[in-house]
């Protein structure tokens, strides 16, 4: 039926413009337009928005749902869209049903789809094509939401009921309908004879003019024998049709007998019997996402199906992909239901722990044909189901740790490190990376050895460079310099640096520092320069597109936690020093661009290498060192809030500056040492509560690397005590050396060379 607008809320939010462009073009479409309009979109290219704004465009969808599904005249159970001389519907039908999978997928407030009963007798349908278009659409609700879950029972009851008709076994492997065996081109004196014949029980319903006992009709048992039911020239539905008029059958085993006379009826072709396998696995998916498997679980799920969904991987048949990616996400769905008990099953049978294993072998074979140009790749279907398992077995430790000793970090890397602009390559990024995320919880050794925290931030620049194509704008800060006359020479001249670095950054171009990150490959594409009048101002009314967002946000997830990895506090110290500062302004300055979860990753991101303070077993670092590491995170970030709160009233980044000034007021905030504090309007609060005279405690003053317990207890009395301002001085406590201060004395001798420095100017 049609949204019930009166239950409607209207969102706060405005679809992006190049979602409401394409939804008046769509409405504007004739049905042939409108057929050729939704072939053309394969995959999702604008950005998500709420499912209110489509609000128009699925009643007109719902209208030619029920048209497709509406029963032929004198025969119910022939639909509208099985007549042969309706093939323009049925195109438009699978056309249909197919968008609105992507549409589901990228929206937001899917329970106001409500032509979910269309859906149910769609099903129903004597062509496969049209149950596995409708079975992708009911995919997508169960993976992506609660959706069925939260259905009424008068309409979830008949899907699920339709949905276990097409999950049941066949007979497994022990009496020959393995799934391996049925997916195979053979000879139909290969297969048992039954599996071309139809045998039905049940129990008959009494007409109107028969008045019999209830208790006498229940026991008598019909049944309904056709052997070599695939000769038979008339349709499923007309069959269908036939048996209904001959015998009394139940109305709630009506469905169960359609069922099993479709598959009988086209058992014996090869590319029907290929699709009443790839429904199955659908179909099985599906109930496990909508926990519907409580009663049927030992029936469906048996002993052995894991094994069968295995030996349909293992065809080497390059026309059986879209079977094996559909064997890969039903091994999904069991892994995500089942957990423990099915997944050491899982682990052993797809060979996961070993380097040689089936999969391993197959995931690096994927892989290589993606980055090679010289080899055919893998349908992007298949590489979508063979990534998202590898990131439901990572998600518990024993697949993790398979994946550990199998040595998939490699082969992840080198999706991650090559750039391919192609959005479908963008799903297969964003699946590794948080793939990787998952694993390097276990073991970061092999991340390491293979300089994976380089690779992940010249990815992140190369996203970001292809962003500023559409928003090429950068915050400008307004640097304060000192009096020169307040500074030693040396200061003067890092300041004029200081300078001239932010103005150059602040260009719409891409990053031109010195990077330790691995060349750039030959096909990498460089950003168009900019107008100095296009960069002056975000654009407004664009977004970025859901898949990159998707992998900035999972990359800069990852980078929050490496930053404040012990593993790597060696080498965090210089991650500023490269491309990443640039990258992370631009992601900050144009919040309305990426998003309010983006924004608050990339300031978090900006601020966090600011606490990682360098030691005194590491070499002295140059001014521009100096300079990147602390000031570049502040400066942006508060220049940013500043812009929010003046001109940003009632947006989206409005809403999300509270979330973030809270932690930024926090006690966790790193601190700026006092030469910047200068360049910033912001002033963080004070760490700890020294009091004059007061002596810190063993167990307060206990340093970060216990090596360096005598620097540290220096380097947080400078350091963790600043009081920092605009304009203001550095108020030293007198717990270090109060006469020598007040006596006008020079520096404690004990103070490293760098305090001293700050001792003598402040």
């Amino acid at each position: 039926m049609k949204v019930d607008r009166t239950k409607l809320k209207k969102t706060p939010t405005e679809a992006p413009a190049d979602c409401r462009a394409l939804i008046e073009k769509l409405k504007a479409c004739g049905d042939e337009q409108l057929l050729a309009e939704l072939q053309q979109i394969k995959t999702w290219n604008i950005g998500k928005c709420e499912l209110y704004h489509w609000v128009d465009l699925l009643d007109r969808f719902d209208g030619i749902l029920a048209e497709a599904g509406r029963p032929v005249e004198n025969m119910s159970w022939m639909l509208a869209c099985d007549r042969p001389e309706r093939e323009q519907l049925k195109a438009l039908l699978l056309a249909l049903l197919n968008f609105t999978a992507l549409l589901i997928e990228y929206s937001f407030s899917r329970h106001l789809y409500s032509s979910i009963e269309h859906l149910t007798t769609l099903l129903a349908s004597s062509d496969m094509q049209v149950v596995l278009a409708v079975l992708n659409l009911l995919y997508v609700f169960s993976k992506r939401s609660n959706y069925i879950t939260r259905l009424g029972s008068d309409k979830r009851s008949p899907l699920l009921s339709r949905l276990q008709h097409l999950a049941e076994s066949w007979g497994g492997k022990e009496n020959g309908f393995g799934l391996a065996e049925c997916c195979r081109d053979l000879h139909m004196l290969k297969y048992p004879p039954s599996a071309t014949t139809l045998h039905f029980e049940f129990y008959a319903e009494p007409g109107v003019e028969v008045k019999v006992d209830k208790r006498a009709t229940s026991t008598t048992l019909h049944y309904i024998h056709i052997e070599q039911l695939d000769k038979i020239s008339e349709s499923p539905s007309e069959i269908m049709e036939s048996l209904t008029k001959m015998y009394s059958i139940p109305k709630d085993k009506q469905m169960l007998l359609f069922t099993h006379i479709r598959l009988a009826h086209g058992f014996s072709n090869h590319k029907k019997r290929l699709q009443a396998v790839q429904a199955r696995l659908h179909a099985i998916s599906i109930l496990v996402y909508s926990n519907a498997l409580q009663e049927s679980a030992n029936s469906i799920l048996y002993n052995g199906l894991i094994e069968e969904l295995v030996d349909v991987l293992q065809i080497t048949d390059k026309q059986l992909m879209d079977i094996k990616a559909a064997s890969l996400r039903t091994l999904t769905s069991i892994v995500h239901l089942e957990r423990t008990p099915k997944l050491s099953s899982i682990i052993d049978c797809t060979g996961t722990a070993s380097y040689h294993g089936f999969l391993p072998v197959l995931v690096r074979n994927c892989i290589q044909a993606m980055i090679d140009p010289s080899m055919e790749p893998y349908p992007h279907q298949f590489a979508t189901a063979l990534f998202s398992f590898l990131y439901h077995l990572a998600s518990y430790d024993a697949g993790g740790e398979a994946l550990v000793s199998c040595g998939m970090m490699e082969a992840l890397l080198k999706v991650i490190k090559f750039l391919g602009d192609e959005q479908d390559q963008i799903t297969f990024v964003t699946r590794a990376v948080r793939v990787v995320d998952l694993i390097t919880n276990l073991d970061m050794a092999a991340f390491q050895s293979h300089s994976g925290l380089s690779i992940f931030i010249y990815r992140l620049e190369h996203e970001v460079d292809l962003c500023r194509r559409e928003c090429p704008f950068v915050i400008k800060p307004k640097v304060q310099r000192p009096p020169a006359a307040t500074l030693p020479e040396g200061e003067e001249m890092e300041t004029d640096m200081e300078v001239t670095d932010v103005a150059m950054e602040s260009s719409p171009g891409p990053s031109s520092e010195t990077r330790q990150d691995p060349a750039p490959p030959a096909n990498a594409a460089a950003v168009p320069s900019t107008s100095t009048a296009a960069a002056s101002s975000p654009r407004g009314g664009v977004q970025c597109i859901p898949q990159r967002a998707a992998l900035l946000k999972s990359m800069l997830n990852f980078l929050k936690k490496a930053i404040q990895d012990p593993a790597f506090s060696d080498g965090i110290r210089h991650v500023m020093d490269g491309s990443l500062p640039t990258s992370l302004k631009h992601i900050i300055s144009n919040a309305e661009y990426y998003g309010p979860s983006l924004f608050l990753l990339g300031a978090f991101a900006a601020l966090l290498p600011a606490g990682q303070r360098p030691h005194r077993r590491h070499a002295p670092r140059s001014p521009h060192q100096r300079r990147t590491g602390y000031s570049r995170g502040f400066r942006f970030v508060t220049q940013r809030f500043q812009r929010s709160l003046s001109q940003c009233s009632g947006s989206a980044i409005l809403r999300s500056v509270p979330t973030l000034r809270a932690p930024l007021q926090g006690a966790a905030l790193p601190r700026l040492p006092a030469r910047h504090a200068t360049t910033t309007q912001f002033r963080p609060p004070r760490r700890h509560s020294l009091q004059p005279g007061q002596r810190r405690g063993r167990a307060d003053a206990a340093p970060t690397h216990p090596k360096d317990r005598r620097h540290h207890r220096h380097h947080q009395a400078f350091r963790g005590d600043l009081q920092l301002g605009p304009g203001s001085q550095i108020h030293l406590p007198e717990t270090i050396d109060a006469k020598s201060r007040r006596d006008g004395g020079g520096p404690p001798s004990s103070l490293p060379p760098r305090c001293r420095r700050s001792f003598e100017r402040g």
